[in-house]
């Protein structure tokens, strides 16, 4: 019966997904370009979701969000869910970066462009690191916060957290905008893949105070990156009840 629920629910998920991504499409002559669109799409998603899924999200820290935007917001990458997990506390003119794959599913890509959130080729690095510069500059000039994973792929474990990597630090120090922290505590804990099952539960979603970038330059970008990721690493040992060095010694750390 597990199972049975764990599917129902799962194309439950899926089927709300085609119907907002197709309301996003049909929002576009009326939104386009706007910069809240990301922010009325996430929220509205994020309501019915927590339904389907019986997932209460609790905000922690939320008082770092208003004060400090525009901001780069670095979260931890667990699950596909992410974006509805943060939905929760998605502030207004906040744009998201995404790696390019996303521009192949359909209905989806063309919400994701007349939001005006950027693709990203990850796999050419040079290109990578020039397009997150430039992201940066058009960032600032446009006044908008970013939302972006640094771990690149998702960590289901719920321990630790992936190796990071430098775009986002990038892209921060050329806009010269803070580091925002944002950090879920485990969704394994409520959403069990293997176990086939899924327990109503609570998410913790804490967000940390501002990281500074005033005065910094590329050079200080794994400088930037490790005290950001040394931050949201204590957040998640504590939030996974896990010693420093389980974690240190999990797939995540690096």
């Amino acid at each position: 019966m597990r199972s049975l629920d764990f599917f129902c629910r799962y194309i439950l998920v899926m089927i709300w997904l085609l119907i907002l991504s197709a309301l996003g499409v049909l929002a576009i002559p009326f939104l386009f370009g706007n910069l809240n669109f990301n922010h009325y799409w996430v929220r509205s998603g994020t309501w019915v979701m927590s339904k389907i899924l019986r997932i209460r999200v609790k905000l922690e820290g939320v008082d770092q969000i208003e004060p400090f935007q525009p901001c780069i917001y670095v979260g931890n990458h667990q699950d596909n869910l992410d974006m509805f997990i943060f939905g929760s506390i998605f502030p207004e003119r906040t744009i998201v970066i995404g790696k390019r794959e996303l521009a192949w599913i359909p209905l989806f890509n063309i919400f994701y462009y007349a939001a005006g959130n950027i693709f990203l080729d990850r796999k050419r690095h040079r290109n990578a690191i020039a397009g997150l510069e430039a992201a940066g500059r058009k960032i600032r000039e446009r006044g908008v916060s970013v939302l972006i994973f640094p771990e690149g792929t998702r960590n289901r474990s719920g321990r630790g957290l992936l190796p990071f990597k430098k775009g986002a630090f990038h892209m921060a120090i050329e806009a010269g905008l803070p580091i925002v922290p944002l950090v879920a505590s485990p969704i394994s804990e409520v959403v069990h893949y293997e176990k086939k099952r899924i327990t109503p539960g609570v998410i913790k979603v804490r967000v940390l105070s501002p990281i500074p970038t005033k005065g910094l330059n590329r050079h200080d970008v794994e400088m930037l990156m490790k005290e950001c990721r040394e931050r949201m690493l204590r957040v998640v040992e504590e939030q996974s009840g896990i010693s420093a060095g389980e974690a240190s010694s999990s797939p995540g750390a690096s």
